[in-house]
């Protein structure tokens, strides 16, 4: 699911905008900003937006047979935190998720690395590269997160399994 929020909604609900996150995507490549500055009519007020993600977190709520699903983040104080702020702000209402649902990929990954490498400062370079990955692309983030938390656990998996070989051979 991929929704380009239209500002002004935002603002007409009392959302607020960061003068250093303006300035940085001042800063970025006419791709990365192409679908903020294009005027394509694609956009959709927050209202659509938080409802969208609503309906579709929950239609894969209802197909799990547990109930339950996971939100995964890079870092939960940021994307998740302002999509929290904008379900009480705009919808006075708590966010489709449980905080138990929430996940952060940095502690999966920093973890895993530590385990596997702890000779490593960076976990992110002995995670394979994803050569489809674009910066700053929402969409491309979300594929670039589930391509580094599948990769450190196959990492790990892989890890695993040879140290169990290893120990049946002794």
């Amino acid at each position: 699911m991929y929704e380009l929020v239209n500002a002004s909604s935002c603002a007409m609900h009392g959302l607020h905008f960061s003068n250093d996150t303006i300035q940085w995507w001042n800063k970025q490549t006419s791709e990365a900003k192409a679908p903020f500055t294009s005027i394509t009519g694609r956009d959709v007020p927050i209202t659509t937006a938080l409802n969208n993600l609503k309906t579709f977190i929950n239609d894969i709520r209802a197909i799990s047979t547990s109930r339950k699903i996971l939100i995964w983040c890079q870092g939960t104080d940021f994307d998740a935190a302002i999509l929290k702020t904008a379900y009480y702000t705009v919808l006075h209402s708590d966010t489709p998720w449980q905080h138990t649902e929430l996940r952060d990929s940095r502690t999966f990954i920093h973890g895993i690395a530590g385990l596997l490498r702890p000779d490593v400062d960076n976990p992110y370079t002995i995670i394979p590269k994803n050569p489809k990955w674009k910066p700053h692309d929402a969409l491309s983030d979300v594929d670039q997160l589930i391509w580094n938390v599948t990769n450190i656990y196959q990492l790990f998996i892989h890890h695993s399994y040879n140290n169990i070989k290893t120990i049946k051979t002794l």
